[in-house]
């Protein structure tokens, strides 16, 4: 996993909810938004990889149906136009894990995760793979 311990943002913050939180390694502490329009998260790998497969791990809290899309690209601006990896659309199975090996193999310095629509985005941890 790249992407631990990495640096993390996201478009806000709500109750201690921060972005390295994704990405500490640990699956029981999760970053958490605000209820917002089109929520993101971005993780700086701090160097170009391939990016084969991204996993995410939810809270128990997150029963709803998801539209989400994870984008791989080299800027940290304008990262919601970095080219797709894949999406999801659907309510996390039970195990609460979305896996998402991307639909080519982006090479990319960023990794970013949307949600579409009026949304809290809450996320225990974020994994990239590249291997």
């Amino acid at each position: 996993n790249v992407a631990t311990h990495r640096p993390a943002y996201q478009s806000s913050s709500r109750n201690g909810g921060k972005a390295r939180l994704a990405v500490d390694g640990k699956r029981r502490t999760c970053s958490v938004t605000r209820r917002e329009t089109s929520p993101w998260f971005i993780v700086d790998l701090e160097r170009v990889v391939p990016v084969r497969v991204v996993k995410l791990k939810f809270p128990r809290i997150v029963l709803s149906r998801l539209s989400l899309s994870v984008r791989v690209g080299n800027l940290s601006v304008d990262f919601g136009k970095h080219p797709m990896c894949n999406g999801f659309r659907g309510t996390p199975s039970t195990a609460r894990s979305v896996y998402l090996p991307c639909l080519a193999v982006p090479r990319g310095r960023y990794v970013s995760l949307h949600i579409s629509g009026v949304k809290s985005l809450s996320l225990c941890e974020l994994e990239v793979y590249s291997e």
